[in-house]
């Protein structure tokens, strides 16, 4: 059986602004992080459901929700579009970058990290900056972010 690397992502959409506050990346990391420890306290098709859950305790008014992604680049949960669960290996933001790719090598390089990217969002005619906080599962091929 191939071993799985989640890796858990909060989101925090910051519009307007290239640096997040010190308290919004404090609140980002802490999220991960809970997200991550779920793993080994409650097990893994436990915590893939707690991750994809759309109302679950891991969603945070203002934008702020996680996903998993394997390190093969499947989405294995995602709080917010189903739509993107499956292979993601070669999803771009608005401007070319391979999101997953970045996320795959923060997390297996330095187990955790930050990513820029942006998204196009309905009404807006400029990409908007997302910030994402990456985290490797311990033990695990999975990342959350």
């Amino acid at each position: 059986m191939k071993t799985l690397v989640v890796a858990l992502f909060a989101v925090l959409f910051l519009i307007g602004s290239v640096n997040a506050g010190a308290d919004q990346k404090k609140d980002v990391k802490e999220l991960v992080e809970k997200a991550v420890h779920f793993f080994p306290e409650k097990g893994k098709d436990c915590a893939l459901r707690e991750v994809g859950s759309p109302n679950g305790p891991l969603r945070r008014d203002g934008g702020l929700y996680i996903f998993a992604i394997a390190f093969d680049g499947t989405v294995l949960a995602h709080s917010i579009n189903d739509n993107l669960l499956g292979p993601q290996w070669d999803q771009q933001d608005s401007k070319g970058k391979y999101l997953v790719q970045e996320f795959v090598a923060i997390a297996k390089d330095q187990g955790s990290g930050w990513s820029d990217s942006y998204w196009d969002r309905p009404g807006q005619s400029t990409p908007v900056l997302k910030r994402t906080y990456i985290m490797r599962i311990p033990g695990e091929e999975i990342l959350i972010g």
